[in-house]
């Protein structure tokens, strides 16, 4: 078999097997069909088949069967069936196997066995197997390639095209399978001193699963935004700024967050894996195994020029756009889409060691990558996240500042669409007579060094001159040299791609390995990279780069809500999701709490300072205890409470605390807010309803202990209004009375029973009282709607 193709293996069962049945039984609907089931498995499994590690060690074989375990059901007989027909024949079964794709050096022979289950027939036909058969795998026509956006953004598709496409903004669709669900989007934005575009989200979609890096605009986000699947996608974290994303046929996307003056930007890279042989559409191109500089093709696969070429894989209306963020992405899990599973035939323990049966048996699920050693820790803890944020019935929920989360995903995604200026001026004025020559020598002396020209054969078909050209102009039209580490970095993460694509090569030459490992450490650390090829910063400093001081206070960038939460819907206001620049995972979030009140004053409530929960180095969540909150007493009703504002901030050392972003906290039954152009926020009490003790109240609702006590909007919008006749008073007294008296009369009766059969026990009854004035008609304040009162 190759491995960019399926086979089938056929059984041909021989001998009829019979099933249990009463003696002269006829069969009929309600008779069990006769069946044996016949599972695949792998009598060679062992640990190190199934590693995924710095250089992605070898994998199990697959097969596509949409059964809970692989295999094959064999229909047999009863007796009756054999007395009906003297030659009875067995039907044949087929099975397809296709291969998995971790690295270059994958085992090329396997065997694989079958094995009748333990049940549903008579015992001679249990825990049968038959002999193994060999399967021998080729390369077939897959060859190693690549297909990148770099920079601003220079293409380079999977038949070595070279394009550029940096006079055109939008979304695009960067890569498509033509007949499984897996898709890679891109958005660009004005880069390069506003001279051109480049790169600043990518989505990859597999299956029901979706994983998003979006810094477009005024946005930085990383996570998921589908977690259907659950595991089509294999997300590796090197560090803050670098991910490896797997596809459940093994397609690798390398995506790189620029930093410096070229943060927020994105290099993306997409390494082909078999299965994506003659199957890929998009910017990418489609690689059939020979046709190098293939022509610009559409979606229904005719030559267009390359500026119609780049306008045909605009994101449409029609297609699904994975690039904002959402919580209902309209997208269909791996098996409800009609794709076969993939069966895997290992077996380990929760540890990760193996289990010990002499055998393993394959078991079905939509990636390659089930039960592998490889940890799911990263794409686990997104999922985690995206149900904190979208399943409104997930514990904690009220506690969010928001209760209706497809609108706080709307407010977040269009951050996105806002403008933002990415790139800082050029370090001096005289970088502006930077000529072309002098471009190309810089960008030569960069990119053409020892460490790269000696792993040349890791590049995977990118090409050093072409790296060179877009160098050089992104140098000369920008007139900064500071994008020839950009191009630098995108070098060295292509061979390292190369390493972890080449097992072999890597532990044969793991000397060099290392050496390249310590030479490409980003930025250097700043002068702190191990031996290891790690960043260990100093105590101060953190990050990928060890660039980020811990002493300077976080600027909060982004809060949910964006600075107002709504108790209309029972929200608690205690949680908030918070966006800036560079996040430590042990960071703090300090709120102090105000109550405004309806004469314009302000009173201090409390501070409170606790752990915030990181997300990564852009997000994370802060969360405070439930506040106690103060009523004006009923001498003073124009100082009743109209709304609360908190002012929250956090600090990477705990002691340090940015600048404090203000969240309101108001109820939209009878507040609406108003910004004025310089920020101010204030609120007004709608027309038809009144704030009264803090609380909003609709037209004519009565006060809970007395129905004559009324919202009149006309008359007051912050106090009861008397709004009963005598007649109604005398009606309802009279009423109220004679009601009174038969229940006190019942409790009496009640109670005495009680005292006499339990005259060991005593219970303290506690009785509130309300007071009211004929003057002032302030309700006592209904309790805010809190679990912990229920």
């Amino acid at each position: 078999m190759q491995k960019d193709e399926e086979i089938q293996i056929t059984l041909q069962p021989t001998v009829p097997f019979g099933c249990y049945g009463v003696i002269g039984m006829v069969p009929d609907s309600n008779t069990p069909k006769c069946s044996h089931f016949i599972q695949l498995y792998y009598p060679e499994v062992t640990e190190e088949q199934c590693t995924i590690d710095e250089t992605v060690h070898g994998p199990l074989p697959k097969i596509n069967n949409n059964q809970a375990v692989c295999g094959a059901e064999i229909k047999g007989f009863y007796a009756y069936d054999i007395r009906e027909d003297s030659s009875p024949s067995m039907t044949a079964v087929t099975m397809n196997i296709t291969s998995p794709f971790f690295s270059l050096s994958d085992p090329t022979v396997y065997k694989l066995g079958l094995i009748t289950k333990h049940g549903g027939t008579h015992k001679i036909w249990k825990g049968s197997s038959l002999d193994q058969i060999q399967l021998t795998i080729s390369n077939g026509k897959f060859v190693p390639r690549v297909c990148y956006a770099h920079v601003d953004p220079h293409m380079w598709t999977f038949t070595q095209r070279k394009y550029d496409i940096n006079n055109f903004a939008g979304d695009f669709i960067l890569y498509k399978h033509d007949m499984l669900g897996i898709e890679i989007q891109m958005r660009t934005t004005k880069c390069n001193n506003n001279r051109a575009y480049c790169a600043c989200a990518v989505a990859v979609r597999a299956g029901g699963d979706v994983f998003l890096i979006n810094l477009c605009g005024k946005m930085r986000d990383v996570g998921m935004t589908s977690c259907k699947d659950g595991g089509t996608l294999v997300i590796q974290q090197e560090n803050e700024y670098n991910y490896n994303v797997f596809t459940n046929i093994g397609t690798l996307v390398k995506i790189k967050i620029l930093s410096g003056r070229y943060k927020n930007l994105l290099n993306i890279d997409v390494h082909l894996a078999p299965k994506d042989v003659g199957a890929t559409k998009g910017l990418c191109g489609t690689f059939n195994g020979a046709n190098k500089h293939e022509k610009y093709l559409s979606r229904a696969g005719t030559s267009l020029s390359m500026s119609a070429f780049i306008q045909e894989w605009v994101v449409r209306s029609t297609d699904t756009n994975f690039l904002d963020k959402s919580c209902d992405i309209s997208v269909e899990a791996w098996q409800e889409s009609g794709q076969s599973l993939y069966c895997t035939c290992n077996c380990f323990s929760k540890d990760g060691k193996i289990c010990n049966d002499a055998t393993a048996v394959a078991t079905c699920s939509p990636t390659q990558y089930v039960n592998c050693s490889i940890s799911f820790s990263k794409a686990t803890e997104f999922c985690e996240y995206y149900y904190d944020d979208c399943d409104i019935n997930r514990n904690g929920r009220r506690s969010a500042s928001y209760y209706n989360p497809g609108a706080e995903m709307a407010r977040r995604a269009h951050l996105s669409r806002l403008s933002h200026r990415f790139i800082t001026k050029r370090e001096s004025a005289t970088q502006d007579n930077i000529s072309e020559d002098m471009a190309r020598e810089f960008c030569t002396n960069k990119i053409v060094t020892r460490m790269v020209t000696e792993r040349e054969q890791l590049l995977n078909g990118m090409k050093l001159e072409t790296v060179i050209e877009e160098c050089t102009w992104d140098v000369f039209t920008g007139g900064d040299i500071g994008w020839a580490d950009t191009h630098q970095a995108s070098t060295f993460a292509m061979i390292e791609a190369g390493y972890k694509r080449d097992a072999n090569f890597t532990l044969t030459n793991a000397a060099e390995f290392r050496e390249f490992k310590i030479n490409a450490c980003q930025n250097n650390c700043s002068g702190h990279c191990t031996n290891k090829g790690k960043c260990e910063c100093d105590e101060l400093y953190f990050g990928p780069e060890c660039a980020q001081n811990k002493s300077i206070g976080p600027v909060i960038e982004d809060i949910t809500g964006g600075g107002f939460c709504d108790q209309r819907y029972g929200s608690e206001c205690r949680c908030f999701f918070v966006q800036t620049e560079a996040l430590l995972n042990s960071f703090r979030c300090r709120i102090v709490r105000y109550e405004k009140f309806l004469n314009g004053e302000t009173a201090h409530v409390g501070t409170e300072t606790t752990n915030g929960r990181h997300r990564n180095i852009y997000n994370g969540d802060c969360c405070f205890g439930e506040m106690r909150r103060k009523r004006s007493s009923d001498s003073n009703a124009d100082s009743d409470v109209m709304n609360y504002v908190y002012d929250i901030s956090i600090s990477n050392d705990g002691q340090t605390f940015g600048p404090s972003t203000s969240v309101y906290i108001y109820d939209s039954l009878c507040l609406t807010k108003q910004t004025e152009r310089v920020g101010n926020v204030t609120f007004k009490i709608k027309d038809n309803t009144c704030l009264i003790s803090g609380n909003c109240q609709v037209y004519n609702a009565a006060a809970l202990s007395n129905p004559c006590y009324k919202c009149i909007p006309g008359k007051s919008q912050i106090q009861w209004t008397y709004d009963c006749n005598s007649q109604q008073v005398s009606t309802t007294a009279i009423v109220i009375v004679v009601s009174m008296g038969t229940f006190v009369l019942f409790i009496l009766i009640a109670c005495t029973i009680v005292y006499l059969k339990k005259t060991k026990q005593s219970k303290r009854l506690i009785f509130a009282s309300n007071d009211f004035t004929s003057k002032i008609y302030n309700e006592p304040a209904k309790p805010v709607f809190n679990s912990k009162t229920l």
